[in-house]
């Protein structure tokens, strides 16, 4: 199976399958009693709905029987959880049935039960274990090697540009202006599930041109009066610009989301009438079905560590649901050329 390896300046990016793992962080710990099963898998080469589909049609149950926390890459390797309710498990032939039909898709590694089920929205935290193939010669690793820390250490201190990952927006972009043509009527799909990817796709994009605005204006480590903040792990929103461990937000899905007022550069309007769009054009996202949420533009990787094997960077951390990982491989690769071309001072500045 083609794997969609990415070229970085100084590394190679999911080169083999075994390169990207990720695994899903509970925020408590099932006891082993309650009402309903948890059963935590590995899987690759499978998205989450393909595992609930085998399951149900195995099972002759509907996906809404099933409880998870996220959907995982369909590609690489991922560690994650369904959860189902004790009553309509033993409906279908008990823990054991369950277990060795999810058998034939994936590998268990555990198993336990507690009193609630899984929520798509109380996922907080994933974990990563990525491995980094080089591309740099051998006069070039001992320099690698001894800025490499320095680097770790300035995404330690700072935060991350929390930019949605281009398999938002597919390989050649396409997304976000298949997006745009359905939200100005130039073009139409009838399948209404499709139609709704392409303008969330293209919301995605808008946030994405937001968060460059900000950066470009030197906004980026700024709170601002008339910033929505949002805490991560509290998950409550504020508009109080003094309070700490708050952060501020962009729009996603954009229709009622945008501040158009009292903000000294109303750059979510601007950023929205830089791509040519109009009120009258905003309203159309509740056509589509797109309703909004407000994203945090940054991010804080918690837990890194690193070590070489061989030439091989092996690295991994923990990042809150909703991040891209990708984007911390590209922002380590952005600052190792940074760190090289500055002799370790003077990294970027956002």
């Amino acid at each position: 199976m083609q794997l969609d390896t990415y070229k970085l300046k100084y590394f190679l990016f999911k080169h083999k399958v075994q390169d990207f793992i990720v695994e899903e962080k509970l925020d408590y710990t099932p006891e082993g009693k309650g009402h309903v099963f948890y059963v935590m898998f590995e899987k690759k080469f499978l998205n989450t709905f393909d595992i609930i589909d085998f399951l149900s049609k195995q099972l002759n149950l509907q996906r809404k029987h099933f409880w998870i926390w996220w959907l995982k890459d369909k590609f690489w390797i991922t560690r994650q959880r369904i959860s189902i309710y004790k009553r309509t498990l033993n409906s279908r032939g008990g823990v054991k049935k369950f277990l060795d039909i999810l058998w034939k898709k994936a590998k268990i590694l555990k198993i336990s039960w507690w009193d609630r089920l899984l929520k798509v929205w109380e996922n907080s935290w994933n974990l990563f274990f990525i491995r980094l193939r080089p591309l740099f010669w051998k006069d070039n690793f001992v320099k690698i090697k001894k800025i490499l820390p320095y680097v770790i250490e300035e995404i330690k201190q700072n935060w991350v540009p929390n930019y949605f990952w281009i398999q938002r927006f597919w390989k050649k972009l396409s997304n976000p202006d298949i997006g745009k043509n359905l939200l100005l009527w130039k073009i139409n799909i009838k399948n209404p599930v499709e139609a709704q990817f392409k303008v969330q796709a293209l919301s995605s994009w808008l946030f994405n041109r937001y968060l460059d605005l900000r950066i470009k204006k030197q906004l980026f480590n700024k709170n601002l009066h008339w910033d929505i903040l949002f805490n991560q792990e509290r998950k409550v929103f504020s508009m109080n610009s003094s309070l700490n461990e708050f952060y501020p937000t962009g729009p996603v899905y954009w229709f009622n989301l945008v501040v158009w007022e009292k903000q000294p550069y109303f750059l979510e309007y601007e950023n929205f009438k830089n791509h040519w769009f109009t009120w009258k054009d905003l309203e159309k996202f509740k056509k589509f079905d797109v309703y909004g949420i407000r994203r945090s533009i940054k991010f804080f990787p918690k837990d890194i560590r690193f070590k070489w094997k061989w030439k091989d960077l092996l690295i991994m951390f923990e990042l809150p649901s909703g991040s891209y990982a990708s984007i911390v491989v590209n922002y380590l690769d952005y600052l190792l050329n940074n760190f090289l071309k500055s002799s370790g001072i003077g990294a970027s500045k956002l």
